[in-house]
């Protein structure tokens, strides 16, 4: 998927550079600019082609982390409530009819077995409501438990990075980039990360990624997208099925070192 995505990026890039120039040399040509101008308007045209795609994949992750969030909390329990409605409505109890006084006939079915039905329904009702509560209780516990887990995961992020001299900016894309990872099980492009190489080895990055995965149980072959694509810096000549083959780095001297239970290794 991270392959196809860069192919449309480089399609996109080679459709749109064409169209900067030719755009560029015709604004010069009508104004009778020289070629510093045309530097400088192919430069802004450019930009606005960049800073325009910039948004529209902001807006795009955006929309995308807002509608799963509705979807969790708000569809799946109207589905639950439109499927308990539906059962009611397939089930009804027989209808009853009295001839002369004192006699009830229920379409073939004494009166015992009826009151035995609609006791079942009623049950079947009772129990699907306690359901529907516990479960409501059920979700709301675990969303306070992932923003919970969350919140020391992207603690631990910083705590590790901040002392490797890491920018707020470049600390802030790490942020959104485990944020996407752990949530959405998805890698940002290296497109849109800009983090500079610091005295890190590969293998601490790999370690930091791997220690990420494993608390959510996030399989080898997307981590090591997530860590070619947000290390690029130091991945950019490294194919990921060398990641998948050694995802970490269990011997010599690392500075971040593995680490299976990084929630209470946090520092307080």
């Amino acid at each position: 998927m991270d392959k196809i995505y860069k192919c449309i990026v480089y399609i996109v890039i080679i459709l749109l550079v064409p169209l900067s120039i030719l755009k560029a040399i015709n604004i010069c040509i009508t104004h009778q600019l020289g070629y510093l101008e045309f530097a400088l308007i192919l430069i802004l045209i450019c930009a606005l082609w960049y800073g325009l795609y910039r948004l529209s994949f902001f807006i795009a992750e955006r929309i995308t982390t807002a509608y799963a969030e509705v979807y969790k909390n708000k569809v799946i329990p109207r589905i639950e409530m439109q499927a308990i409605d539906r059962y009611i409505a397939e089930h009804p109890l027989p209808e009853t009819k009295q001839e002369g006084i004192g006699e009830v006939v229920i379409e073939g079915k004494n009166l015992n077995e009826t009151n035995q039905l609609k006791n079942a329904q009623m049950g079947l009702e009772q129990f699907m409501a306690v359901c529907k509560i516990e479960r409501e209780a059920m979700m709301a516990k675990k969303a306070k438990e992932d923003a919970e887990k969350l919140k020391k995961v992207l603690e631990y992020t910083r705590q590790t990075f901040m002392k490797f001299g890491f920018t707020d900016e470049e600390l802030f894309q790490l942020n959104e980039c485990v944020t996407t990872f752990v949530t959405l099980r998805a890698v940002l492009p290296a497109i849109n990360v800009h983090i500079v190489k610091k005295a890190l080895t590969q293998g601490d990055l790999k370690n930091f990624s791997w220690n990420i995965a494993n608390q959510y149980n996030i399989g080898p072959a997307l981590t090591a997208q997530f860590t070619q694509s947000t290390f690029s810096a130091w991945f950019a000549n490294t194919e990921v099925s060398s990641l998948m083959k050694n995802p970490k780095v269990t011997s010599g001297k690392v500075n971040i070192e593995v680490n299976v239970d990084i929630l209470n290794s946090i520092a307080k």
